[in-house]
Parts: structure tokens; C-alpha cells; sequence
């Protein structure tokens, strides 16, 4: 029998499937075709949801650009495998390690994976600096079994001054996520607090309070003694209500109210009881 942990996480998983319309999946390994999957020719501005299997089956290496991909793998070890970020790939079948490097990293060699077709890839977070506002540009290269390379598939490039090109991708947009929830930031120098952004897309969260659309979004919890006229979302041009504060390391118990209505936050699965508040509320943990 599942534990009812299980059960909360195995119908969330489902959601999030049905959210990212995956029904469409290719009918069998044998018939797939990576080009069929539209990974390889979609135009940038058709962003599609991706799972590991497509990177697994891709047949040559593509130019750099913004995905959503379903991780499989990391669902093990967390109960959300969405994620979005920047897709790298490089492609050399004779090649037995290839690392991608950047300004994102520091320069510092990442390691790729690599599928059977002789292509590497890697998905990289979206950059971000200590007030969340986006950098757009990324310069990388290639380190291909020591040597380094320049992308290939992609033609803006400058030269390093010793002879070679360094690649460079530019995030021109970023595209709606209807998967946006709670989730701490990245930033470039951490203190004592962590800059935790609150978020909600406008579709989901209409659905769940049965609302044909929600004008204002507040957040309440403990942090503000639970006042709904303290902490209010933003709605951006993508349809996500944001809100974003920096909070010390521990627990947070919160809810989301929708012109009046208190509710959960759609896309978090972890709830408490509040003895108080006599009824379920979200849960968030934020780590050191």
C-alpha cells in the first residue's frame, strides 16, 4: 500500500505531466525520430517541454536554447523533475570527454553527458544576479578531450585574441512557465538571508480557486503574522504572479490569497497543519 507521502507525490507527478501536455509522446523507442520531436528544427520561439529521453535520442547537436525539460533522473531525489534552463550540445563521436565552459560557470569545465549518437548536451540553469534580474548574454566554449572548440552550430562568436572563437548565446526572452512555484534564488553573494521567490502561474492558479481571472495576489505566513495586505505579487508579461523576499535559513508555513480567497500554492506539494488556522497550509523549507 503507498504511504500517503506517496500517494501526494505520485498525483502531483501526474499533474505536472498533464500540465506540460506530454500526451504526445513518440509511440515507441524503435519508431522515434529526433528531427519528428521538433527538437532539432523548431523555431527558438516554439518552446516545447522536453524530457531526457528526447536529449537521449538526438542525432546531431543543435544551437544553444531556452527549454523546459521533464528530468526523469532527479525524480529520485526530488519531487519535482521540471525544470528550465539553456540546452548546450556538441557533437563528436569519436570524442570521449566533452566539458562545456562559460562566464556562468567561471570558467570553470562542467562535464556533458553524452548519448549513443555521439552528441554531448547539458542544460544549464538561467543566470541570474543578487536582485533576480536576468543576464542575458552567455559566452562559452567547448572543451573537447583537452582542446578547446568553439560551437559549431551557432554563429555568434568572437575571437579570444589567441587565435580561437569564444561562442556566445543571448537570451533575447523568457517564456511563460506554468510550472512556476516557491523556490530559492541563486544569488551572487549570499548573506545571511536567501532571496526566496514566490510564484504562480495566473492559468493554474485561476483553475484551482475556480476564478475566471484574479486582479490581486498577496502572500500571508508567519514572516508578516499572516496579514494579507502586507506582501503583494507582481503579474509579468508571462502570466506569473512573482514575489520575492529574503528570508532566513528554516521553516516557512504560508498561504496565497486570490482577491480574498485563501488558498494553497497550487504547484507545492508539501503542507502542514496550522493549529491555529484550524486547516492545511503550504510548506516551504529554506536551507542554509
Amino acid at each position: 500500500m503507498l504511504k500517503p507521502r506517496n500517494v501526494v507525490q505520485f498525483i502531483f507527478l501526474f499533474s505536472i505531466i498533464t500540465l506540460a501536455g506530454l500526451w504526445a509522446e513518440p509511440d515507441g523507442i524503435v519508431s522515434y525520430n529526433s528531427e519528428q520531436s521538433g527538437l532539432e528544427t523548431a523555431d527558438v520561439e516554439q518552446i516545447k517541454t522536453y524530457t531526457t529521453f528526447h536529449l537521449k535520442k538526438l542525432r546531431k547537436a543543435i544551437s544553444p536554447r531556452y527549454i523546459h525539460l521533464l528530468d526523469w533522473e532527479q525524480y529520485a531525489v526530488s519531487s519535482n523533475p521540471s525544470r528550465t534552463g539553456i540546452l548546450f550540445t556538441y557533437q563528436d563521436y569519436r570524442a570521449r570527454d566533452v566539458h562545456l565552459a562559460g562566464d556562468f560557470s567561471n570558467w570553470k569545465p562542467v562535464p556533458m553527458k553524452r548519448n549513443p549518437q555521439g552528441v554531448f548536451y547539458l542544460v544549464i540553469p538561467i543566470r541570474e544576479l543578487e536582485q533576480g534580474k536576468r543576464i542575458r548574454s552567455y559566452e562559452y566554449r567547448f572543451r573537447v578531450d583537452g582542446i578547446w572548440q568553439h560551437d559549431p552550430t551557432h554563429p555568434n562568436r568572437k575571437d579570444d585574441g589567441m587565435g580561437g572563437y569564444i561562442s556566445t548565446f543571448f537570451l533575447d526572452r523568457e517564456y511563460p512557465n506554468e510550472l512556476a512555484t516557491v523556490r530559492v534564488l541563486k544569488e551572487k553573494k549570499a548573506g545571511r538571508e536567501r532571496l526566496v521567490e514566490f510564484a504562480v502561474h495566473s492559468r493554474i492558479l485561476e483553475q484551482r480557486t475556480f476564478q475566471e481571472s484574479i486582479e490581486n495576489l498577496s502572500l500571508v505566513g508567519e514572516f508578516n503574522h499572516w496579514n494579507p495586505e502586507t506582501h503583494f505579487f507582481q503579474k509579468g508579461e508571462d502570466g506569473v504572479f512573482r514575489l520575492r523576499l529574503h528570508l532566513r535559513p528554516g521553516e516557512y508555513l504560508y498561504m496565497l490569497v486570490a482577491d480574498g480567497k485563501w488558498v494553497l500554492d497550487p504547484l507545492n506539494p508539501d503542507t502542514r497543519y496550522h493549529r491555529h488556522l484550524d486547516e492545511m497550509v503550504s510548506y516551504f523549507n529554506v536551507s542554509n
